[in-house]
């Protein structure tokens, strides 16, 4: 008798495959365009050319990323009661699209004449794109949730990661030229990279905003009752332990973040090499993200997000260990290489597994708690250059090192939910309103 075989099947959510081609094309396209402005390697440098403070540079670099954890809580109140919350989600995205427009332009034509105007509306201006990035993240993710099931996840950020670097290698190409054209002066040459930003940017968003989010049930009774606030939020982090294990492994594991936008500025200051190989470093660090996707979408889909998440941490520990060791310009590639790698990994195995640790009617909640907390690994930078200037580029990396140990070591007990293990149920610890 011929054997037959079971096989696990998905009920398709509604425009699945169009969804996911547009959710892919859009992940491309937004890292390709960033890519020219990438924010570890050109933004410090470029900043690196008004003042030779790191503290200034940390400040900075913090300041504008703090604006993306201001609006979480707020847009998932408004998301959790909504059908659908692609509306928040399209205004949010074409008003990032419009603040580096003006930023473009403001660099391009201020020129030698207004360097303060040209730093203040890079920081004003791209605090407006942090901020309505917070504001677009809750209804990102959600709608994605919505439209990818668990197992297709990890292949559906695998491929926006993938073919994604390996646009953004071909930009890494780009900006190695503009910056070294002899005819391009500063601030004209960052102009073009943040012009050519702007627009490959406006491809990007169009592609989402042709996505088709599928309708959620909300239950007006349930909605009123289950409002986001301090006290809710305490609520689950005091009596769901997973979720508050999971932010202290995000926030330790974030900790590279002291010491990625220093990578740069040490390899210039320290190690001497010349500004025009920030090309290389970008190509390196989009490469190395472009290579690991195949794993990291694999063990995502197949065997969930926790091992994702180790590993990721530990390809950080190996990018800061190459920092402190490395005399030559190919070893020091690979700092940029294993950075790659950890971003990569740690976008898909965090906001993956923070995705199936939730249900439907707490998403908007535990996105947004995600997103919030954040908020102080955005001052990172900040802390990163206060270490630089103070004591030495070799104290960051080794206090990078030391936070990133720690966020290893509490990933060991990290449980699995596609294991559906009972410590990993957000129902066996709360009853939901």
């Amino acid at each position: 008798m011929r054997r037959i075989c079971k096989k696990k099947t998905h009920k398709y959510p509604p425009n699945y495959r169009w969804n996911f081609t547009m959710g892919v094309l859009h992940g491309i396209i937004f890292s390709f365009g960033m890519a020219f402005s990438e924010p570890f390697s050109v933004l410090p440098l470029f900043l690196r050319s008004f003042t030779s403070s790191k503290v200034v540079i940390g400040f900075l670099i913090s300041i504008i990323k703090t604006g993306s954890a201001l609006p979480q809580f707020f847009v998932a109140n408004k998301v959790q009661n909504l059908s659908r919350g692609k509306p928040i989600l399209l205004v949010a995205i074409w008003v990032r699209w419009l603040a580096w427009g003006l930023l473009a332009m403001v660099t391009f034509i201020g020129g030698h004449h207004s360097p303060h105007l040209i730093l203040a509306s890079f920081v004003f201006f791209l605090f407006i794109f942090s901020f309505a990035g917070g504001v677009a993240n809750v209804p990102f993710f959600n709608m994605i949730a919505k439209a990818i099931f668990a197992e297709r996840r990890g292949s559906f950020f695998g491929m926006r990661q993938f073919w994604g670097g390996i646009a953004a290698i071909g930009a890494g190409l780009l900006v190695r030229i503009i910056l070294s054209l002899p005819s391009l002066s500063f601030p004209q040459n960052y102009g073009y990279l943040f012009l050519v930003t702007f627009a490959v940017l406006t491809f990007g968003y169009v592609a989402l905003s042709l996505f088709k989010e599928p309708e959620s049930r909300v239950e007006k009774t349930a909605a009123e009752n289950n409002s986001i606030n301090l006290p809710t939020i305490i609520h689950y982090l005091k009596d769901f332990p997973p979720l508050f294990h999971l932010l202290l492994i995000l926030i330790f594991s974030q900790s590279l973040m002291l010491a990625l936008p220093f990578f740069v500025l040490n390899a210039k200051e320290t190690l001497h090499f010349p500004t025009a190989w920030v090309g290389y470093f970008v190509m390196a660090q989009m490469g190395g993200g472009v290579l690991s996707n195949f794993l990291w979408a694999k063990l995502s889909d197949q065997r969930g997000n926790v091992l994702v998440i180790r590993l990721s941490i530990i390809c950080a520990l190996l990018a800061v260990l190459f920092a402190v060791f490395s005399k030559s310009f190919i070893l020091y590639l690979f700092v940029f290489i294993f950075s790659g790698i950890f971003l990569n990994g740690a976008g898909i195995g965090f906001n993956n597994y923070i995705m199936e640790l939730s249900t439907e009617q707490l998403r908007p909640l535990f996105l947004s708690i995600q997103g919030t907390f954040m908020f102080p690994v955005y001052f990172y930078p900040l802390f990163g250059g206060l270490i630089a200037d103070y004591f030495s580029f070799h104290i960051l990396f080794l206090s990078s090192l030391f936070m990133l140990l720690i966020s290893l070591w509490l990933s060991i007990k990290l449980c699995e939910p596609r294991r559906k293990e009972a410590v990993c149920v957000v129902a066996n610890y709360i009853n939901e309103i």
